[in-house]
């Protein structure tokens, strides 16, 4: 906070994600009408598929074909959650009803490349990652914020939509030896166990976006506090070749690494991740950059090799 920030990141989504955080311009009464609407929009919709017995679903468990086990339920007088265990007709009648239902909002069908390390599957697509019911709710509520104006606003729905789609997708398992309904990280990749927790879609996006409003409001109240407000630009630029004027020179470069492992990776010392910190600082004389171009990527192709040379890769 309070200096001048360049960020650069051949990803887009990361791009993406940083913008809609740094954001100033966003007005938060406006989001909040925007939510109002959009809650308004979908209630018929939650209402349809996530009620039963008068109360509300909150999570559903299934099996990896999708068949639903047992239903974890809010009380609306009491307040309290229970859990609850479907009878076979209970199950059809579920089952009946996600069947009948024809999506008629867009949603991804691309195919995903096939990769065995993240449990990627041969003709596995995108839609495959969510029950029938999770896909019908993620379509329309896309449908909702995609219909907004182009805007700062609407940036921060889909920011708070995106966030909240791998936890209600199939990928979050149960941690049985805490009980059936009891929920664990996401998983890595597309794994998908023999069990898995179908989260209430509406009731996790209102969770995310009111958590998102707090902590923007929390940043935006801490940046007009500042004396020297700094000012940011994001790139999308091969990191040796950011348009950064010459006021500024080549320090250092350091290949970032990968500190924590999932399972399968705990055989590993230490892994490069393919990221690459490059460090400029001002140049207060106003000379010309001290390194050029060629001499910026001798010094990378260095810094790679030496990490090659001292096995650091495993």
């Amino acid at each position: 906070m309070g200096r001048n920030t360049i960020l650069n990141y051949l990803n887009p989504v990361a791009n993406f994600i940083a913008e809609t955080i740094l954001d100033i311009e966003i007005d938060l009464k406006l989001v909040k009408k925007y939510f109002d609407d959009i809650k308004n929009s979908y209630s018929d919709y939650s209402e349809k598929w996530y009620s039963f017995n008068k109360e509300k679903i909150i999570t559903i468990l299934r099996d990896n074909k999708d068949k639903p086990l047992k239903l974890k339920l809010y009380n609306y007088e009491t307040k309290k959650t229970t859990e609850y265990e479907l009878n076979n007709d209970e199950v059809k009648k579920l089952l009946k009803e996600e069947e009948d239902f024809k999506i008629t909002n867009w949603y991804p069908t691309d195919y995903l490349i096939k990769n065995s390390r993240i449990s990627a599957k041969e003709n596995m697509k995108i839609s495959d990652l969510f029950s029938k019911r999770e896909l019908i709710c993620q379509a329309y509520l896309y449908n909702l914020i995609d219909k907004l104006p182009d805007s700062p606003e609407k940036r921060f729905f889909k920011f708070a939509f995106t966030s909240n789609l791998a936890n209600c997708s199939k990928l979050v398992p149960p941690i049985t030896s805490r009980g059936d309904m009891s929920q664990g990280a996401w998983m890595t990749g597309f794994y998908i166990g023999e069990r898995y927790l179908e989260n209430n879609v509406y009731h996790y996006f209102e969770n995310r976006v009111n958590k998102i409003i707090k902590g923007k409001r929390d940043y935006l109240e801490l940046y007009k506090g500042k004396k020297h407000k700094g000012t940011y630009q994001i790139f999308n630029n091969d990191a040796k070749k950011l348009p950064l004027k010459n006021d500024f020179e080549f320090v250092d470069c350091e290949m970032m690494l990968q500190k924590t492992f999932t399972p399968r990776q705990l055989n590993r010392k230490i892994t490069v991740k393919g990221d690459l910190l490059v460090v400029y600082k001002k140049n207060i004389k106003n000379r010309q950059m001290s390194l050029n171009l060629e001499s910026i990527t001798k010094m990378i192709e260095k810094e790679i090799k030496t990490k090659l040379q001292n096995k650091r890769i495993v």
